[in-house]
């Protein structure tokens, strides 16, 4: 059936057309456009008009193959429940709405807003929706396919099932994705997304950009995002997320919940930021600028090195961080707070901690370190690689202290509540105050080792192995030293000394409040210099000439096997030297 209708009023159409190949074409001429009744055609329905083309309270529209309807730049409403349009439809105007039961595979041209609901599924062929503020909405009862859809704002997606896409996808505003548990899978290259995109729903979620791209999820687990931009990106749900990223500019990712993390931003102006609200996972990461990661738990990696080209700030409010696989590579300086800490690093290190537990800092270069380990008991071991060195800065340790340079160590103000065990293969010195309060034990053979800060605590039972030694505290010491080199000590209370210094002519100097000397071998000559008594539990055996000074004091020098071989001068009040050889030159 062809109709064709001038007047100044709508046309009214409605009846039943039957047969499969019965169509309708209606052209109305006159403004007041067309108005559908209840309709029911066989065929195609075709209705072009220069004004409205609505549908009438009650009209229920059936069409058995394809429907087209052209109102120009009028409106297109197409919203009573119950209609059923089978073929493909076309619709062209200025404000469209429609509604149909069924499912809908549509093209349409709208220079204002444009809203398709379909109950089953939906497919968009096309979409053109011009207007530079308008918007296009779809709903759907199943899946939902975009093909070429261009939006001149924003664009709104509520899906019963998966959405998918075939074409690119070109939207001026916002984009909002609502699908329950189906898949959201939007990930061509060539898409442009000129504002926000904010998807809610538990499934997968695929989405790309061409351009910088903002995106807010919510109750996701699984999703793959990809900018041709900077990539902002917002989780909210205490779900675990499972997040891949790529970007070839800055990356910021905030989490409710728990976060795995993969991120390939290799280029060198990429930044990668992620808040996490619990536990966070690097599955894979390879960032080429600088890494800022926070979490509420742990954060931990996965079975894949990690590589970092800047500068990296990790920080667990709750938890430990562990990042110990072989081949990490921390190009730039590490900031490090948690609980306790395992750290390995594939090349040199620049660490600085703030912990409460035990923290294990490993690299295959050199490492400078400084930070506090501050809870009670919580011990600290650094390691670098062979043969590189070890600078360690202000560090404070609340238990143990095991560091080891492969070269010379120079070590800042140190404060250790437990033990410390300093290893060199170079020269030890010191450039700030220590404060030991276990035993201390320096590992430095054939190297000098220079501790003379007047503001040195030795707390505990100190023992070095060195070249030439200077120690120096500013309480009692207890040392025992195996030396080759000469050994000059000071303490401000008594020095209980013991110990072994080889090389001929290699001499030992006291300044101390007081001396206490078990078995004592030196090769050269011994000073003593004491404002207390000096006394012996082990014999002195003495290459060189013996000189104790502690006037007014007590000066026991009484073991049977003293050896002293040069000679002996000692000023003190009451004196007692004993020498196994009967060639003792003394002089009081």
């Amino acid at each position: 059936m062809t109709g064709v209708q001038t007047c100044a009023l709508p046309i009214s159409v409605s009846g039943t057309v039957t047969g499969a190949d019965s169509d309708v074409s209606l052209t109305g001429k006159a403004v007041g456009g067309v108005q559908l009744g209840t309709l029911n055609v066989g065929g195609a329905l075709s209705v072009s008009a220069p004004g409205p083309i609505v549908q009438s309270a009650g009209g229920v529209l059936k069409v058995g193959a394809t429907t087209a309807l052209d109102a120009g730049d009028a409106a297109v409403t197409i919203t009573q429940a119950g209609n059923t349009l089978a073929g493909d439809i076309r619709l062209t105007g200025g404000r469209i709405d429609l509604e149909s039961a069924s499912a809908v595979v549509i093209e349409v041209d709208a220079s204002d807003d444009a809203r398709i609901q379909s109950n089953s599924s939906l497919t968009i062929k096309r979409a053109a929706i011009v207007g530079a503020a308008s918007d296009l909405r779809l709903t759907s009862g199943g899946a939902m396919t975009l093909g070429d859809v261009v939006v001149g704002d924003g664009l709104a997606l509520t899906a019963g099932g998966a959405v998918t896409q075939t074409a690119a996808l070109r939207v001026e505003g916002a984009v909002t994705i609502a699908a329950g548990s189906s898949a959201v899978t939007l990930d061509r290259a060539d898409n442009q997304i000129g504002g926000a995109v904010s998807i809610t729903g538990s499934g997968a979620v695929a989405l790309r950009d061409s351009n910088a791209l903002s995106v807010a999820l919510s109750n996701s687990t699984t999703a793959r995002i990809e900018a041709g931009g900077d990539l902002a990106i917002t989780s909210s749900g205490t779900q675990a997320l499972a997040l891949q990223v790529a970007s070839p500019g800055d990356v910021t990712v905030q989490s409710a919940g728990a976060l795995t993390v993969r991120a390939p931003l290799a280029a060198a102006t990429s930044d990668l930021t992620v808040t996490a609200g619990g536990a966070l996972t690097l599955a894979s990461l390879n960032v080429g600028g600088s890494l800022s990661l926070a979490a509420a738990g742990a954060i931990g990696q996965g079975d894949e090195a990690i590589t970092v080209g800047g500068a990296a700030d990790l920080r667990s409010s709750g938890g430990a961080v562990t990042l110990a696989r072989a081949g990490n590579v921390f190009g730039g300086a590490v900031k490090l707070g948690a609980t306790s800490a395992q750290l390995r690093d594939t090349g040199p290190l620049a660490i600085e901690l703030t912990l409460q537990g035990d923290a294990v800092i490993e690299a295959t270069g050199e490492i400078s370190l400084s930070g506090a380990v501050t809870g009670v008991g919580s011990d600290l071991r650094v390691v670098p690689g062979a043969g590189a060195s070890l600078t360690l800065g202000a560090t404070t340790v609340g238990g143990d202290l095991d560091a080891t340079s492969g070269t010379a160590l120079a070590v800042g103000a140190l404060n250790v509540g437990g033990a410390a065990r300093l290893g060199s293969a170079g020269a030890l010195t010191q450039t700030g105050d220590w404060t030991i309060a276990g035993a201390t034990t320096l590992v430095a053979p054939g190297q000098s080792v220079t501790l003379a800060r007047a503001g040195n605590d030795f707390g505990g039972a100190v023992s070095i192995e060195s070249a030439a030694l200077q120690i120096r505290d500013r309480n009692a010491l207890a040392l025992s030293l195996a030396t080759s080199g000469a050994a000059s000590v000071r303490a401000g209370g008594v020095a209980r000394l013991s110990g072994t210094i080889t090389g001929a002519g290699n001499g030992l100097s006291l300044d101390v409040s007081g001396a206490e000397l078990g078995a004592l071998t030196v090769p050269g000559n011994v000073l003593i210099a004491s404002t207390g008594a000096v006394s012996q539990t082990g014999a002195l055996v003495a290459g060189g000439t013996t000189t104790v000074s502690a006037a007014g004091q007590t000066v026991s020098l009484s073991s049977a096997a003293n050896q002293l071989a040069g000679k002996v001068t000692v000023t003190g009040a009451a004196v007692t030297v004993v020498d196994s050889d009967a060639a003792l030159v003394i002089e009081f």
